[in-house]
């Protein structure tokens, strides 16, 4: 049985420490845009994140 498993780490959003939100706004929209990409082109049967 073969297992694909697809791993994503340290996922940096750039932005100021004046504006936090807009930071952590942008790091979900890249962790999102990478989970998608994985789901439409490498299917793997489990996600692991690291490092967000």
């Amino acid at each position: 049985m073969k297992l694909r498993i697809a791993i994503v780490s340290d996922i940096h959003a750039p932005g100021s420490a004046e504006n936090p939100e807009l930071r952590g706004e942008l790091a979900e929209s890249l962790l999102l845009r990478a989970i998608n990409r994985f789901n439409r082109w490498i299917k793997p049967d489990a996600a692991i994140i690291c490092g967000i």
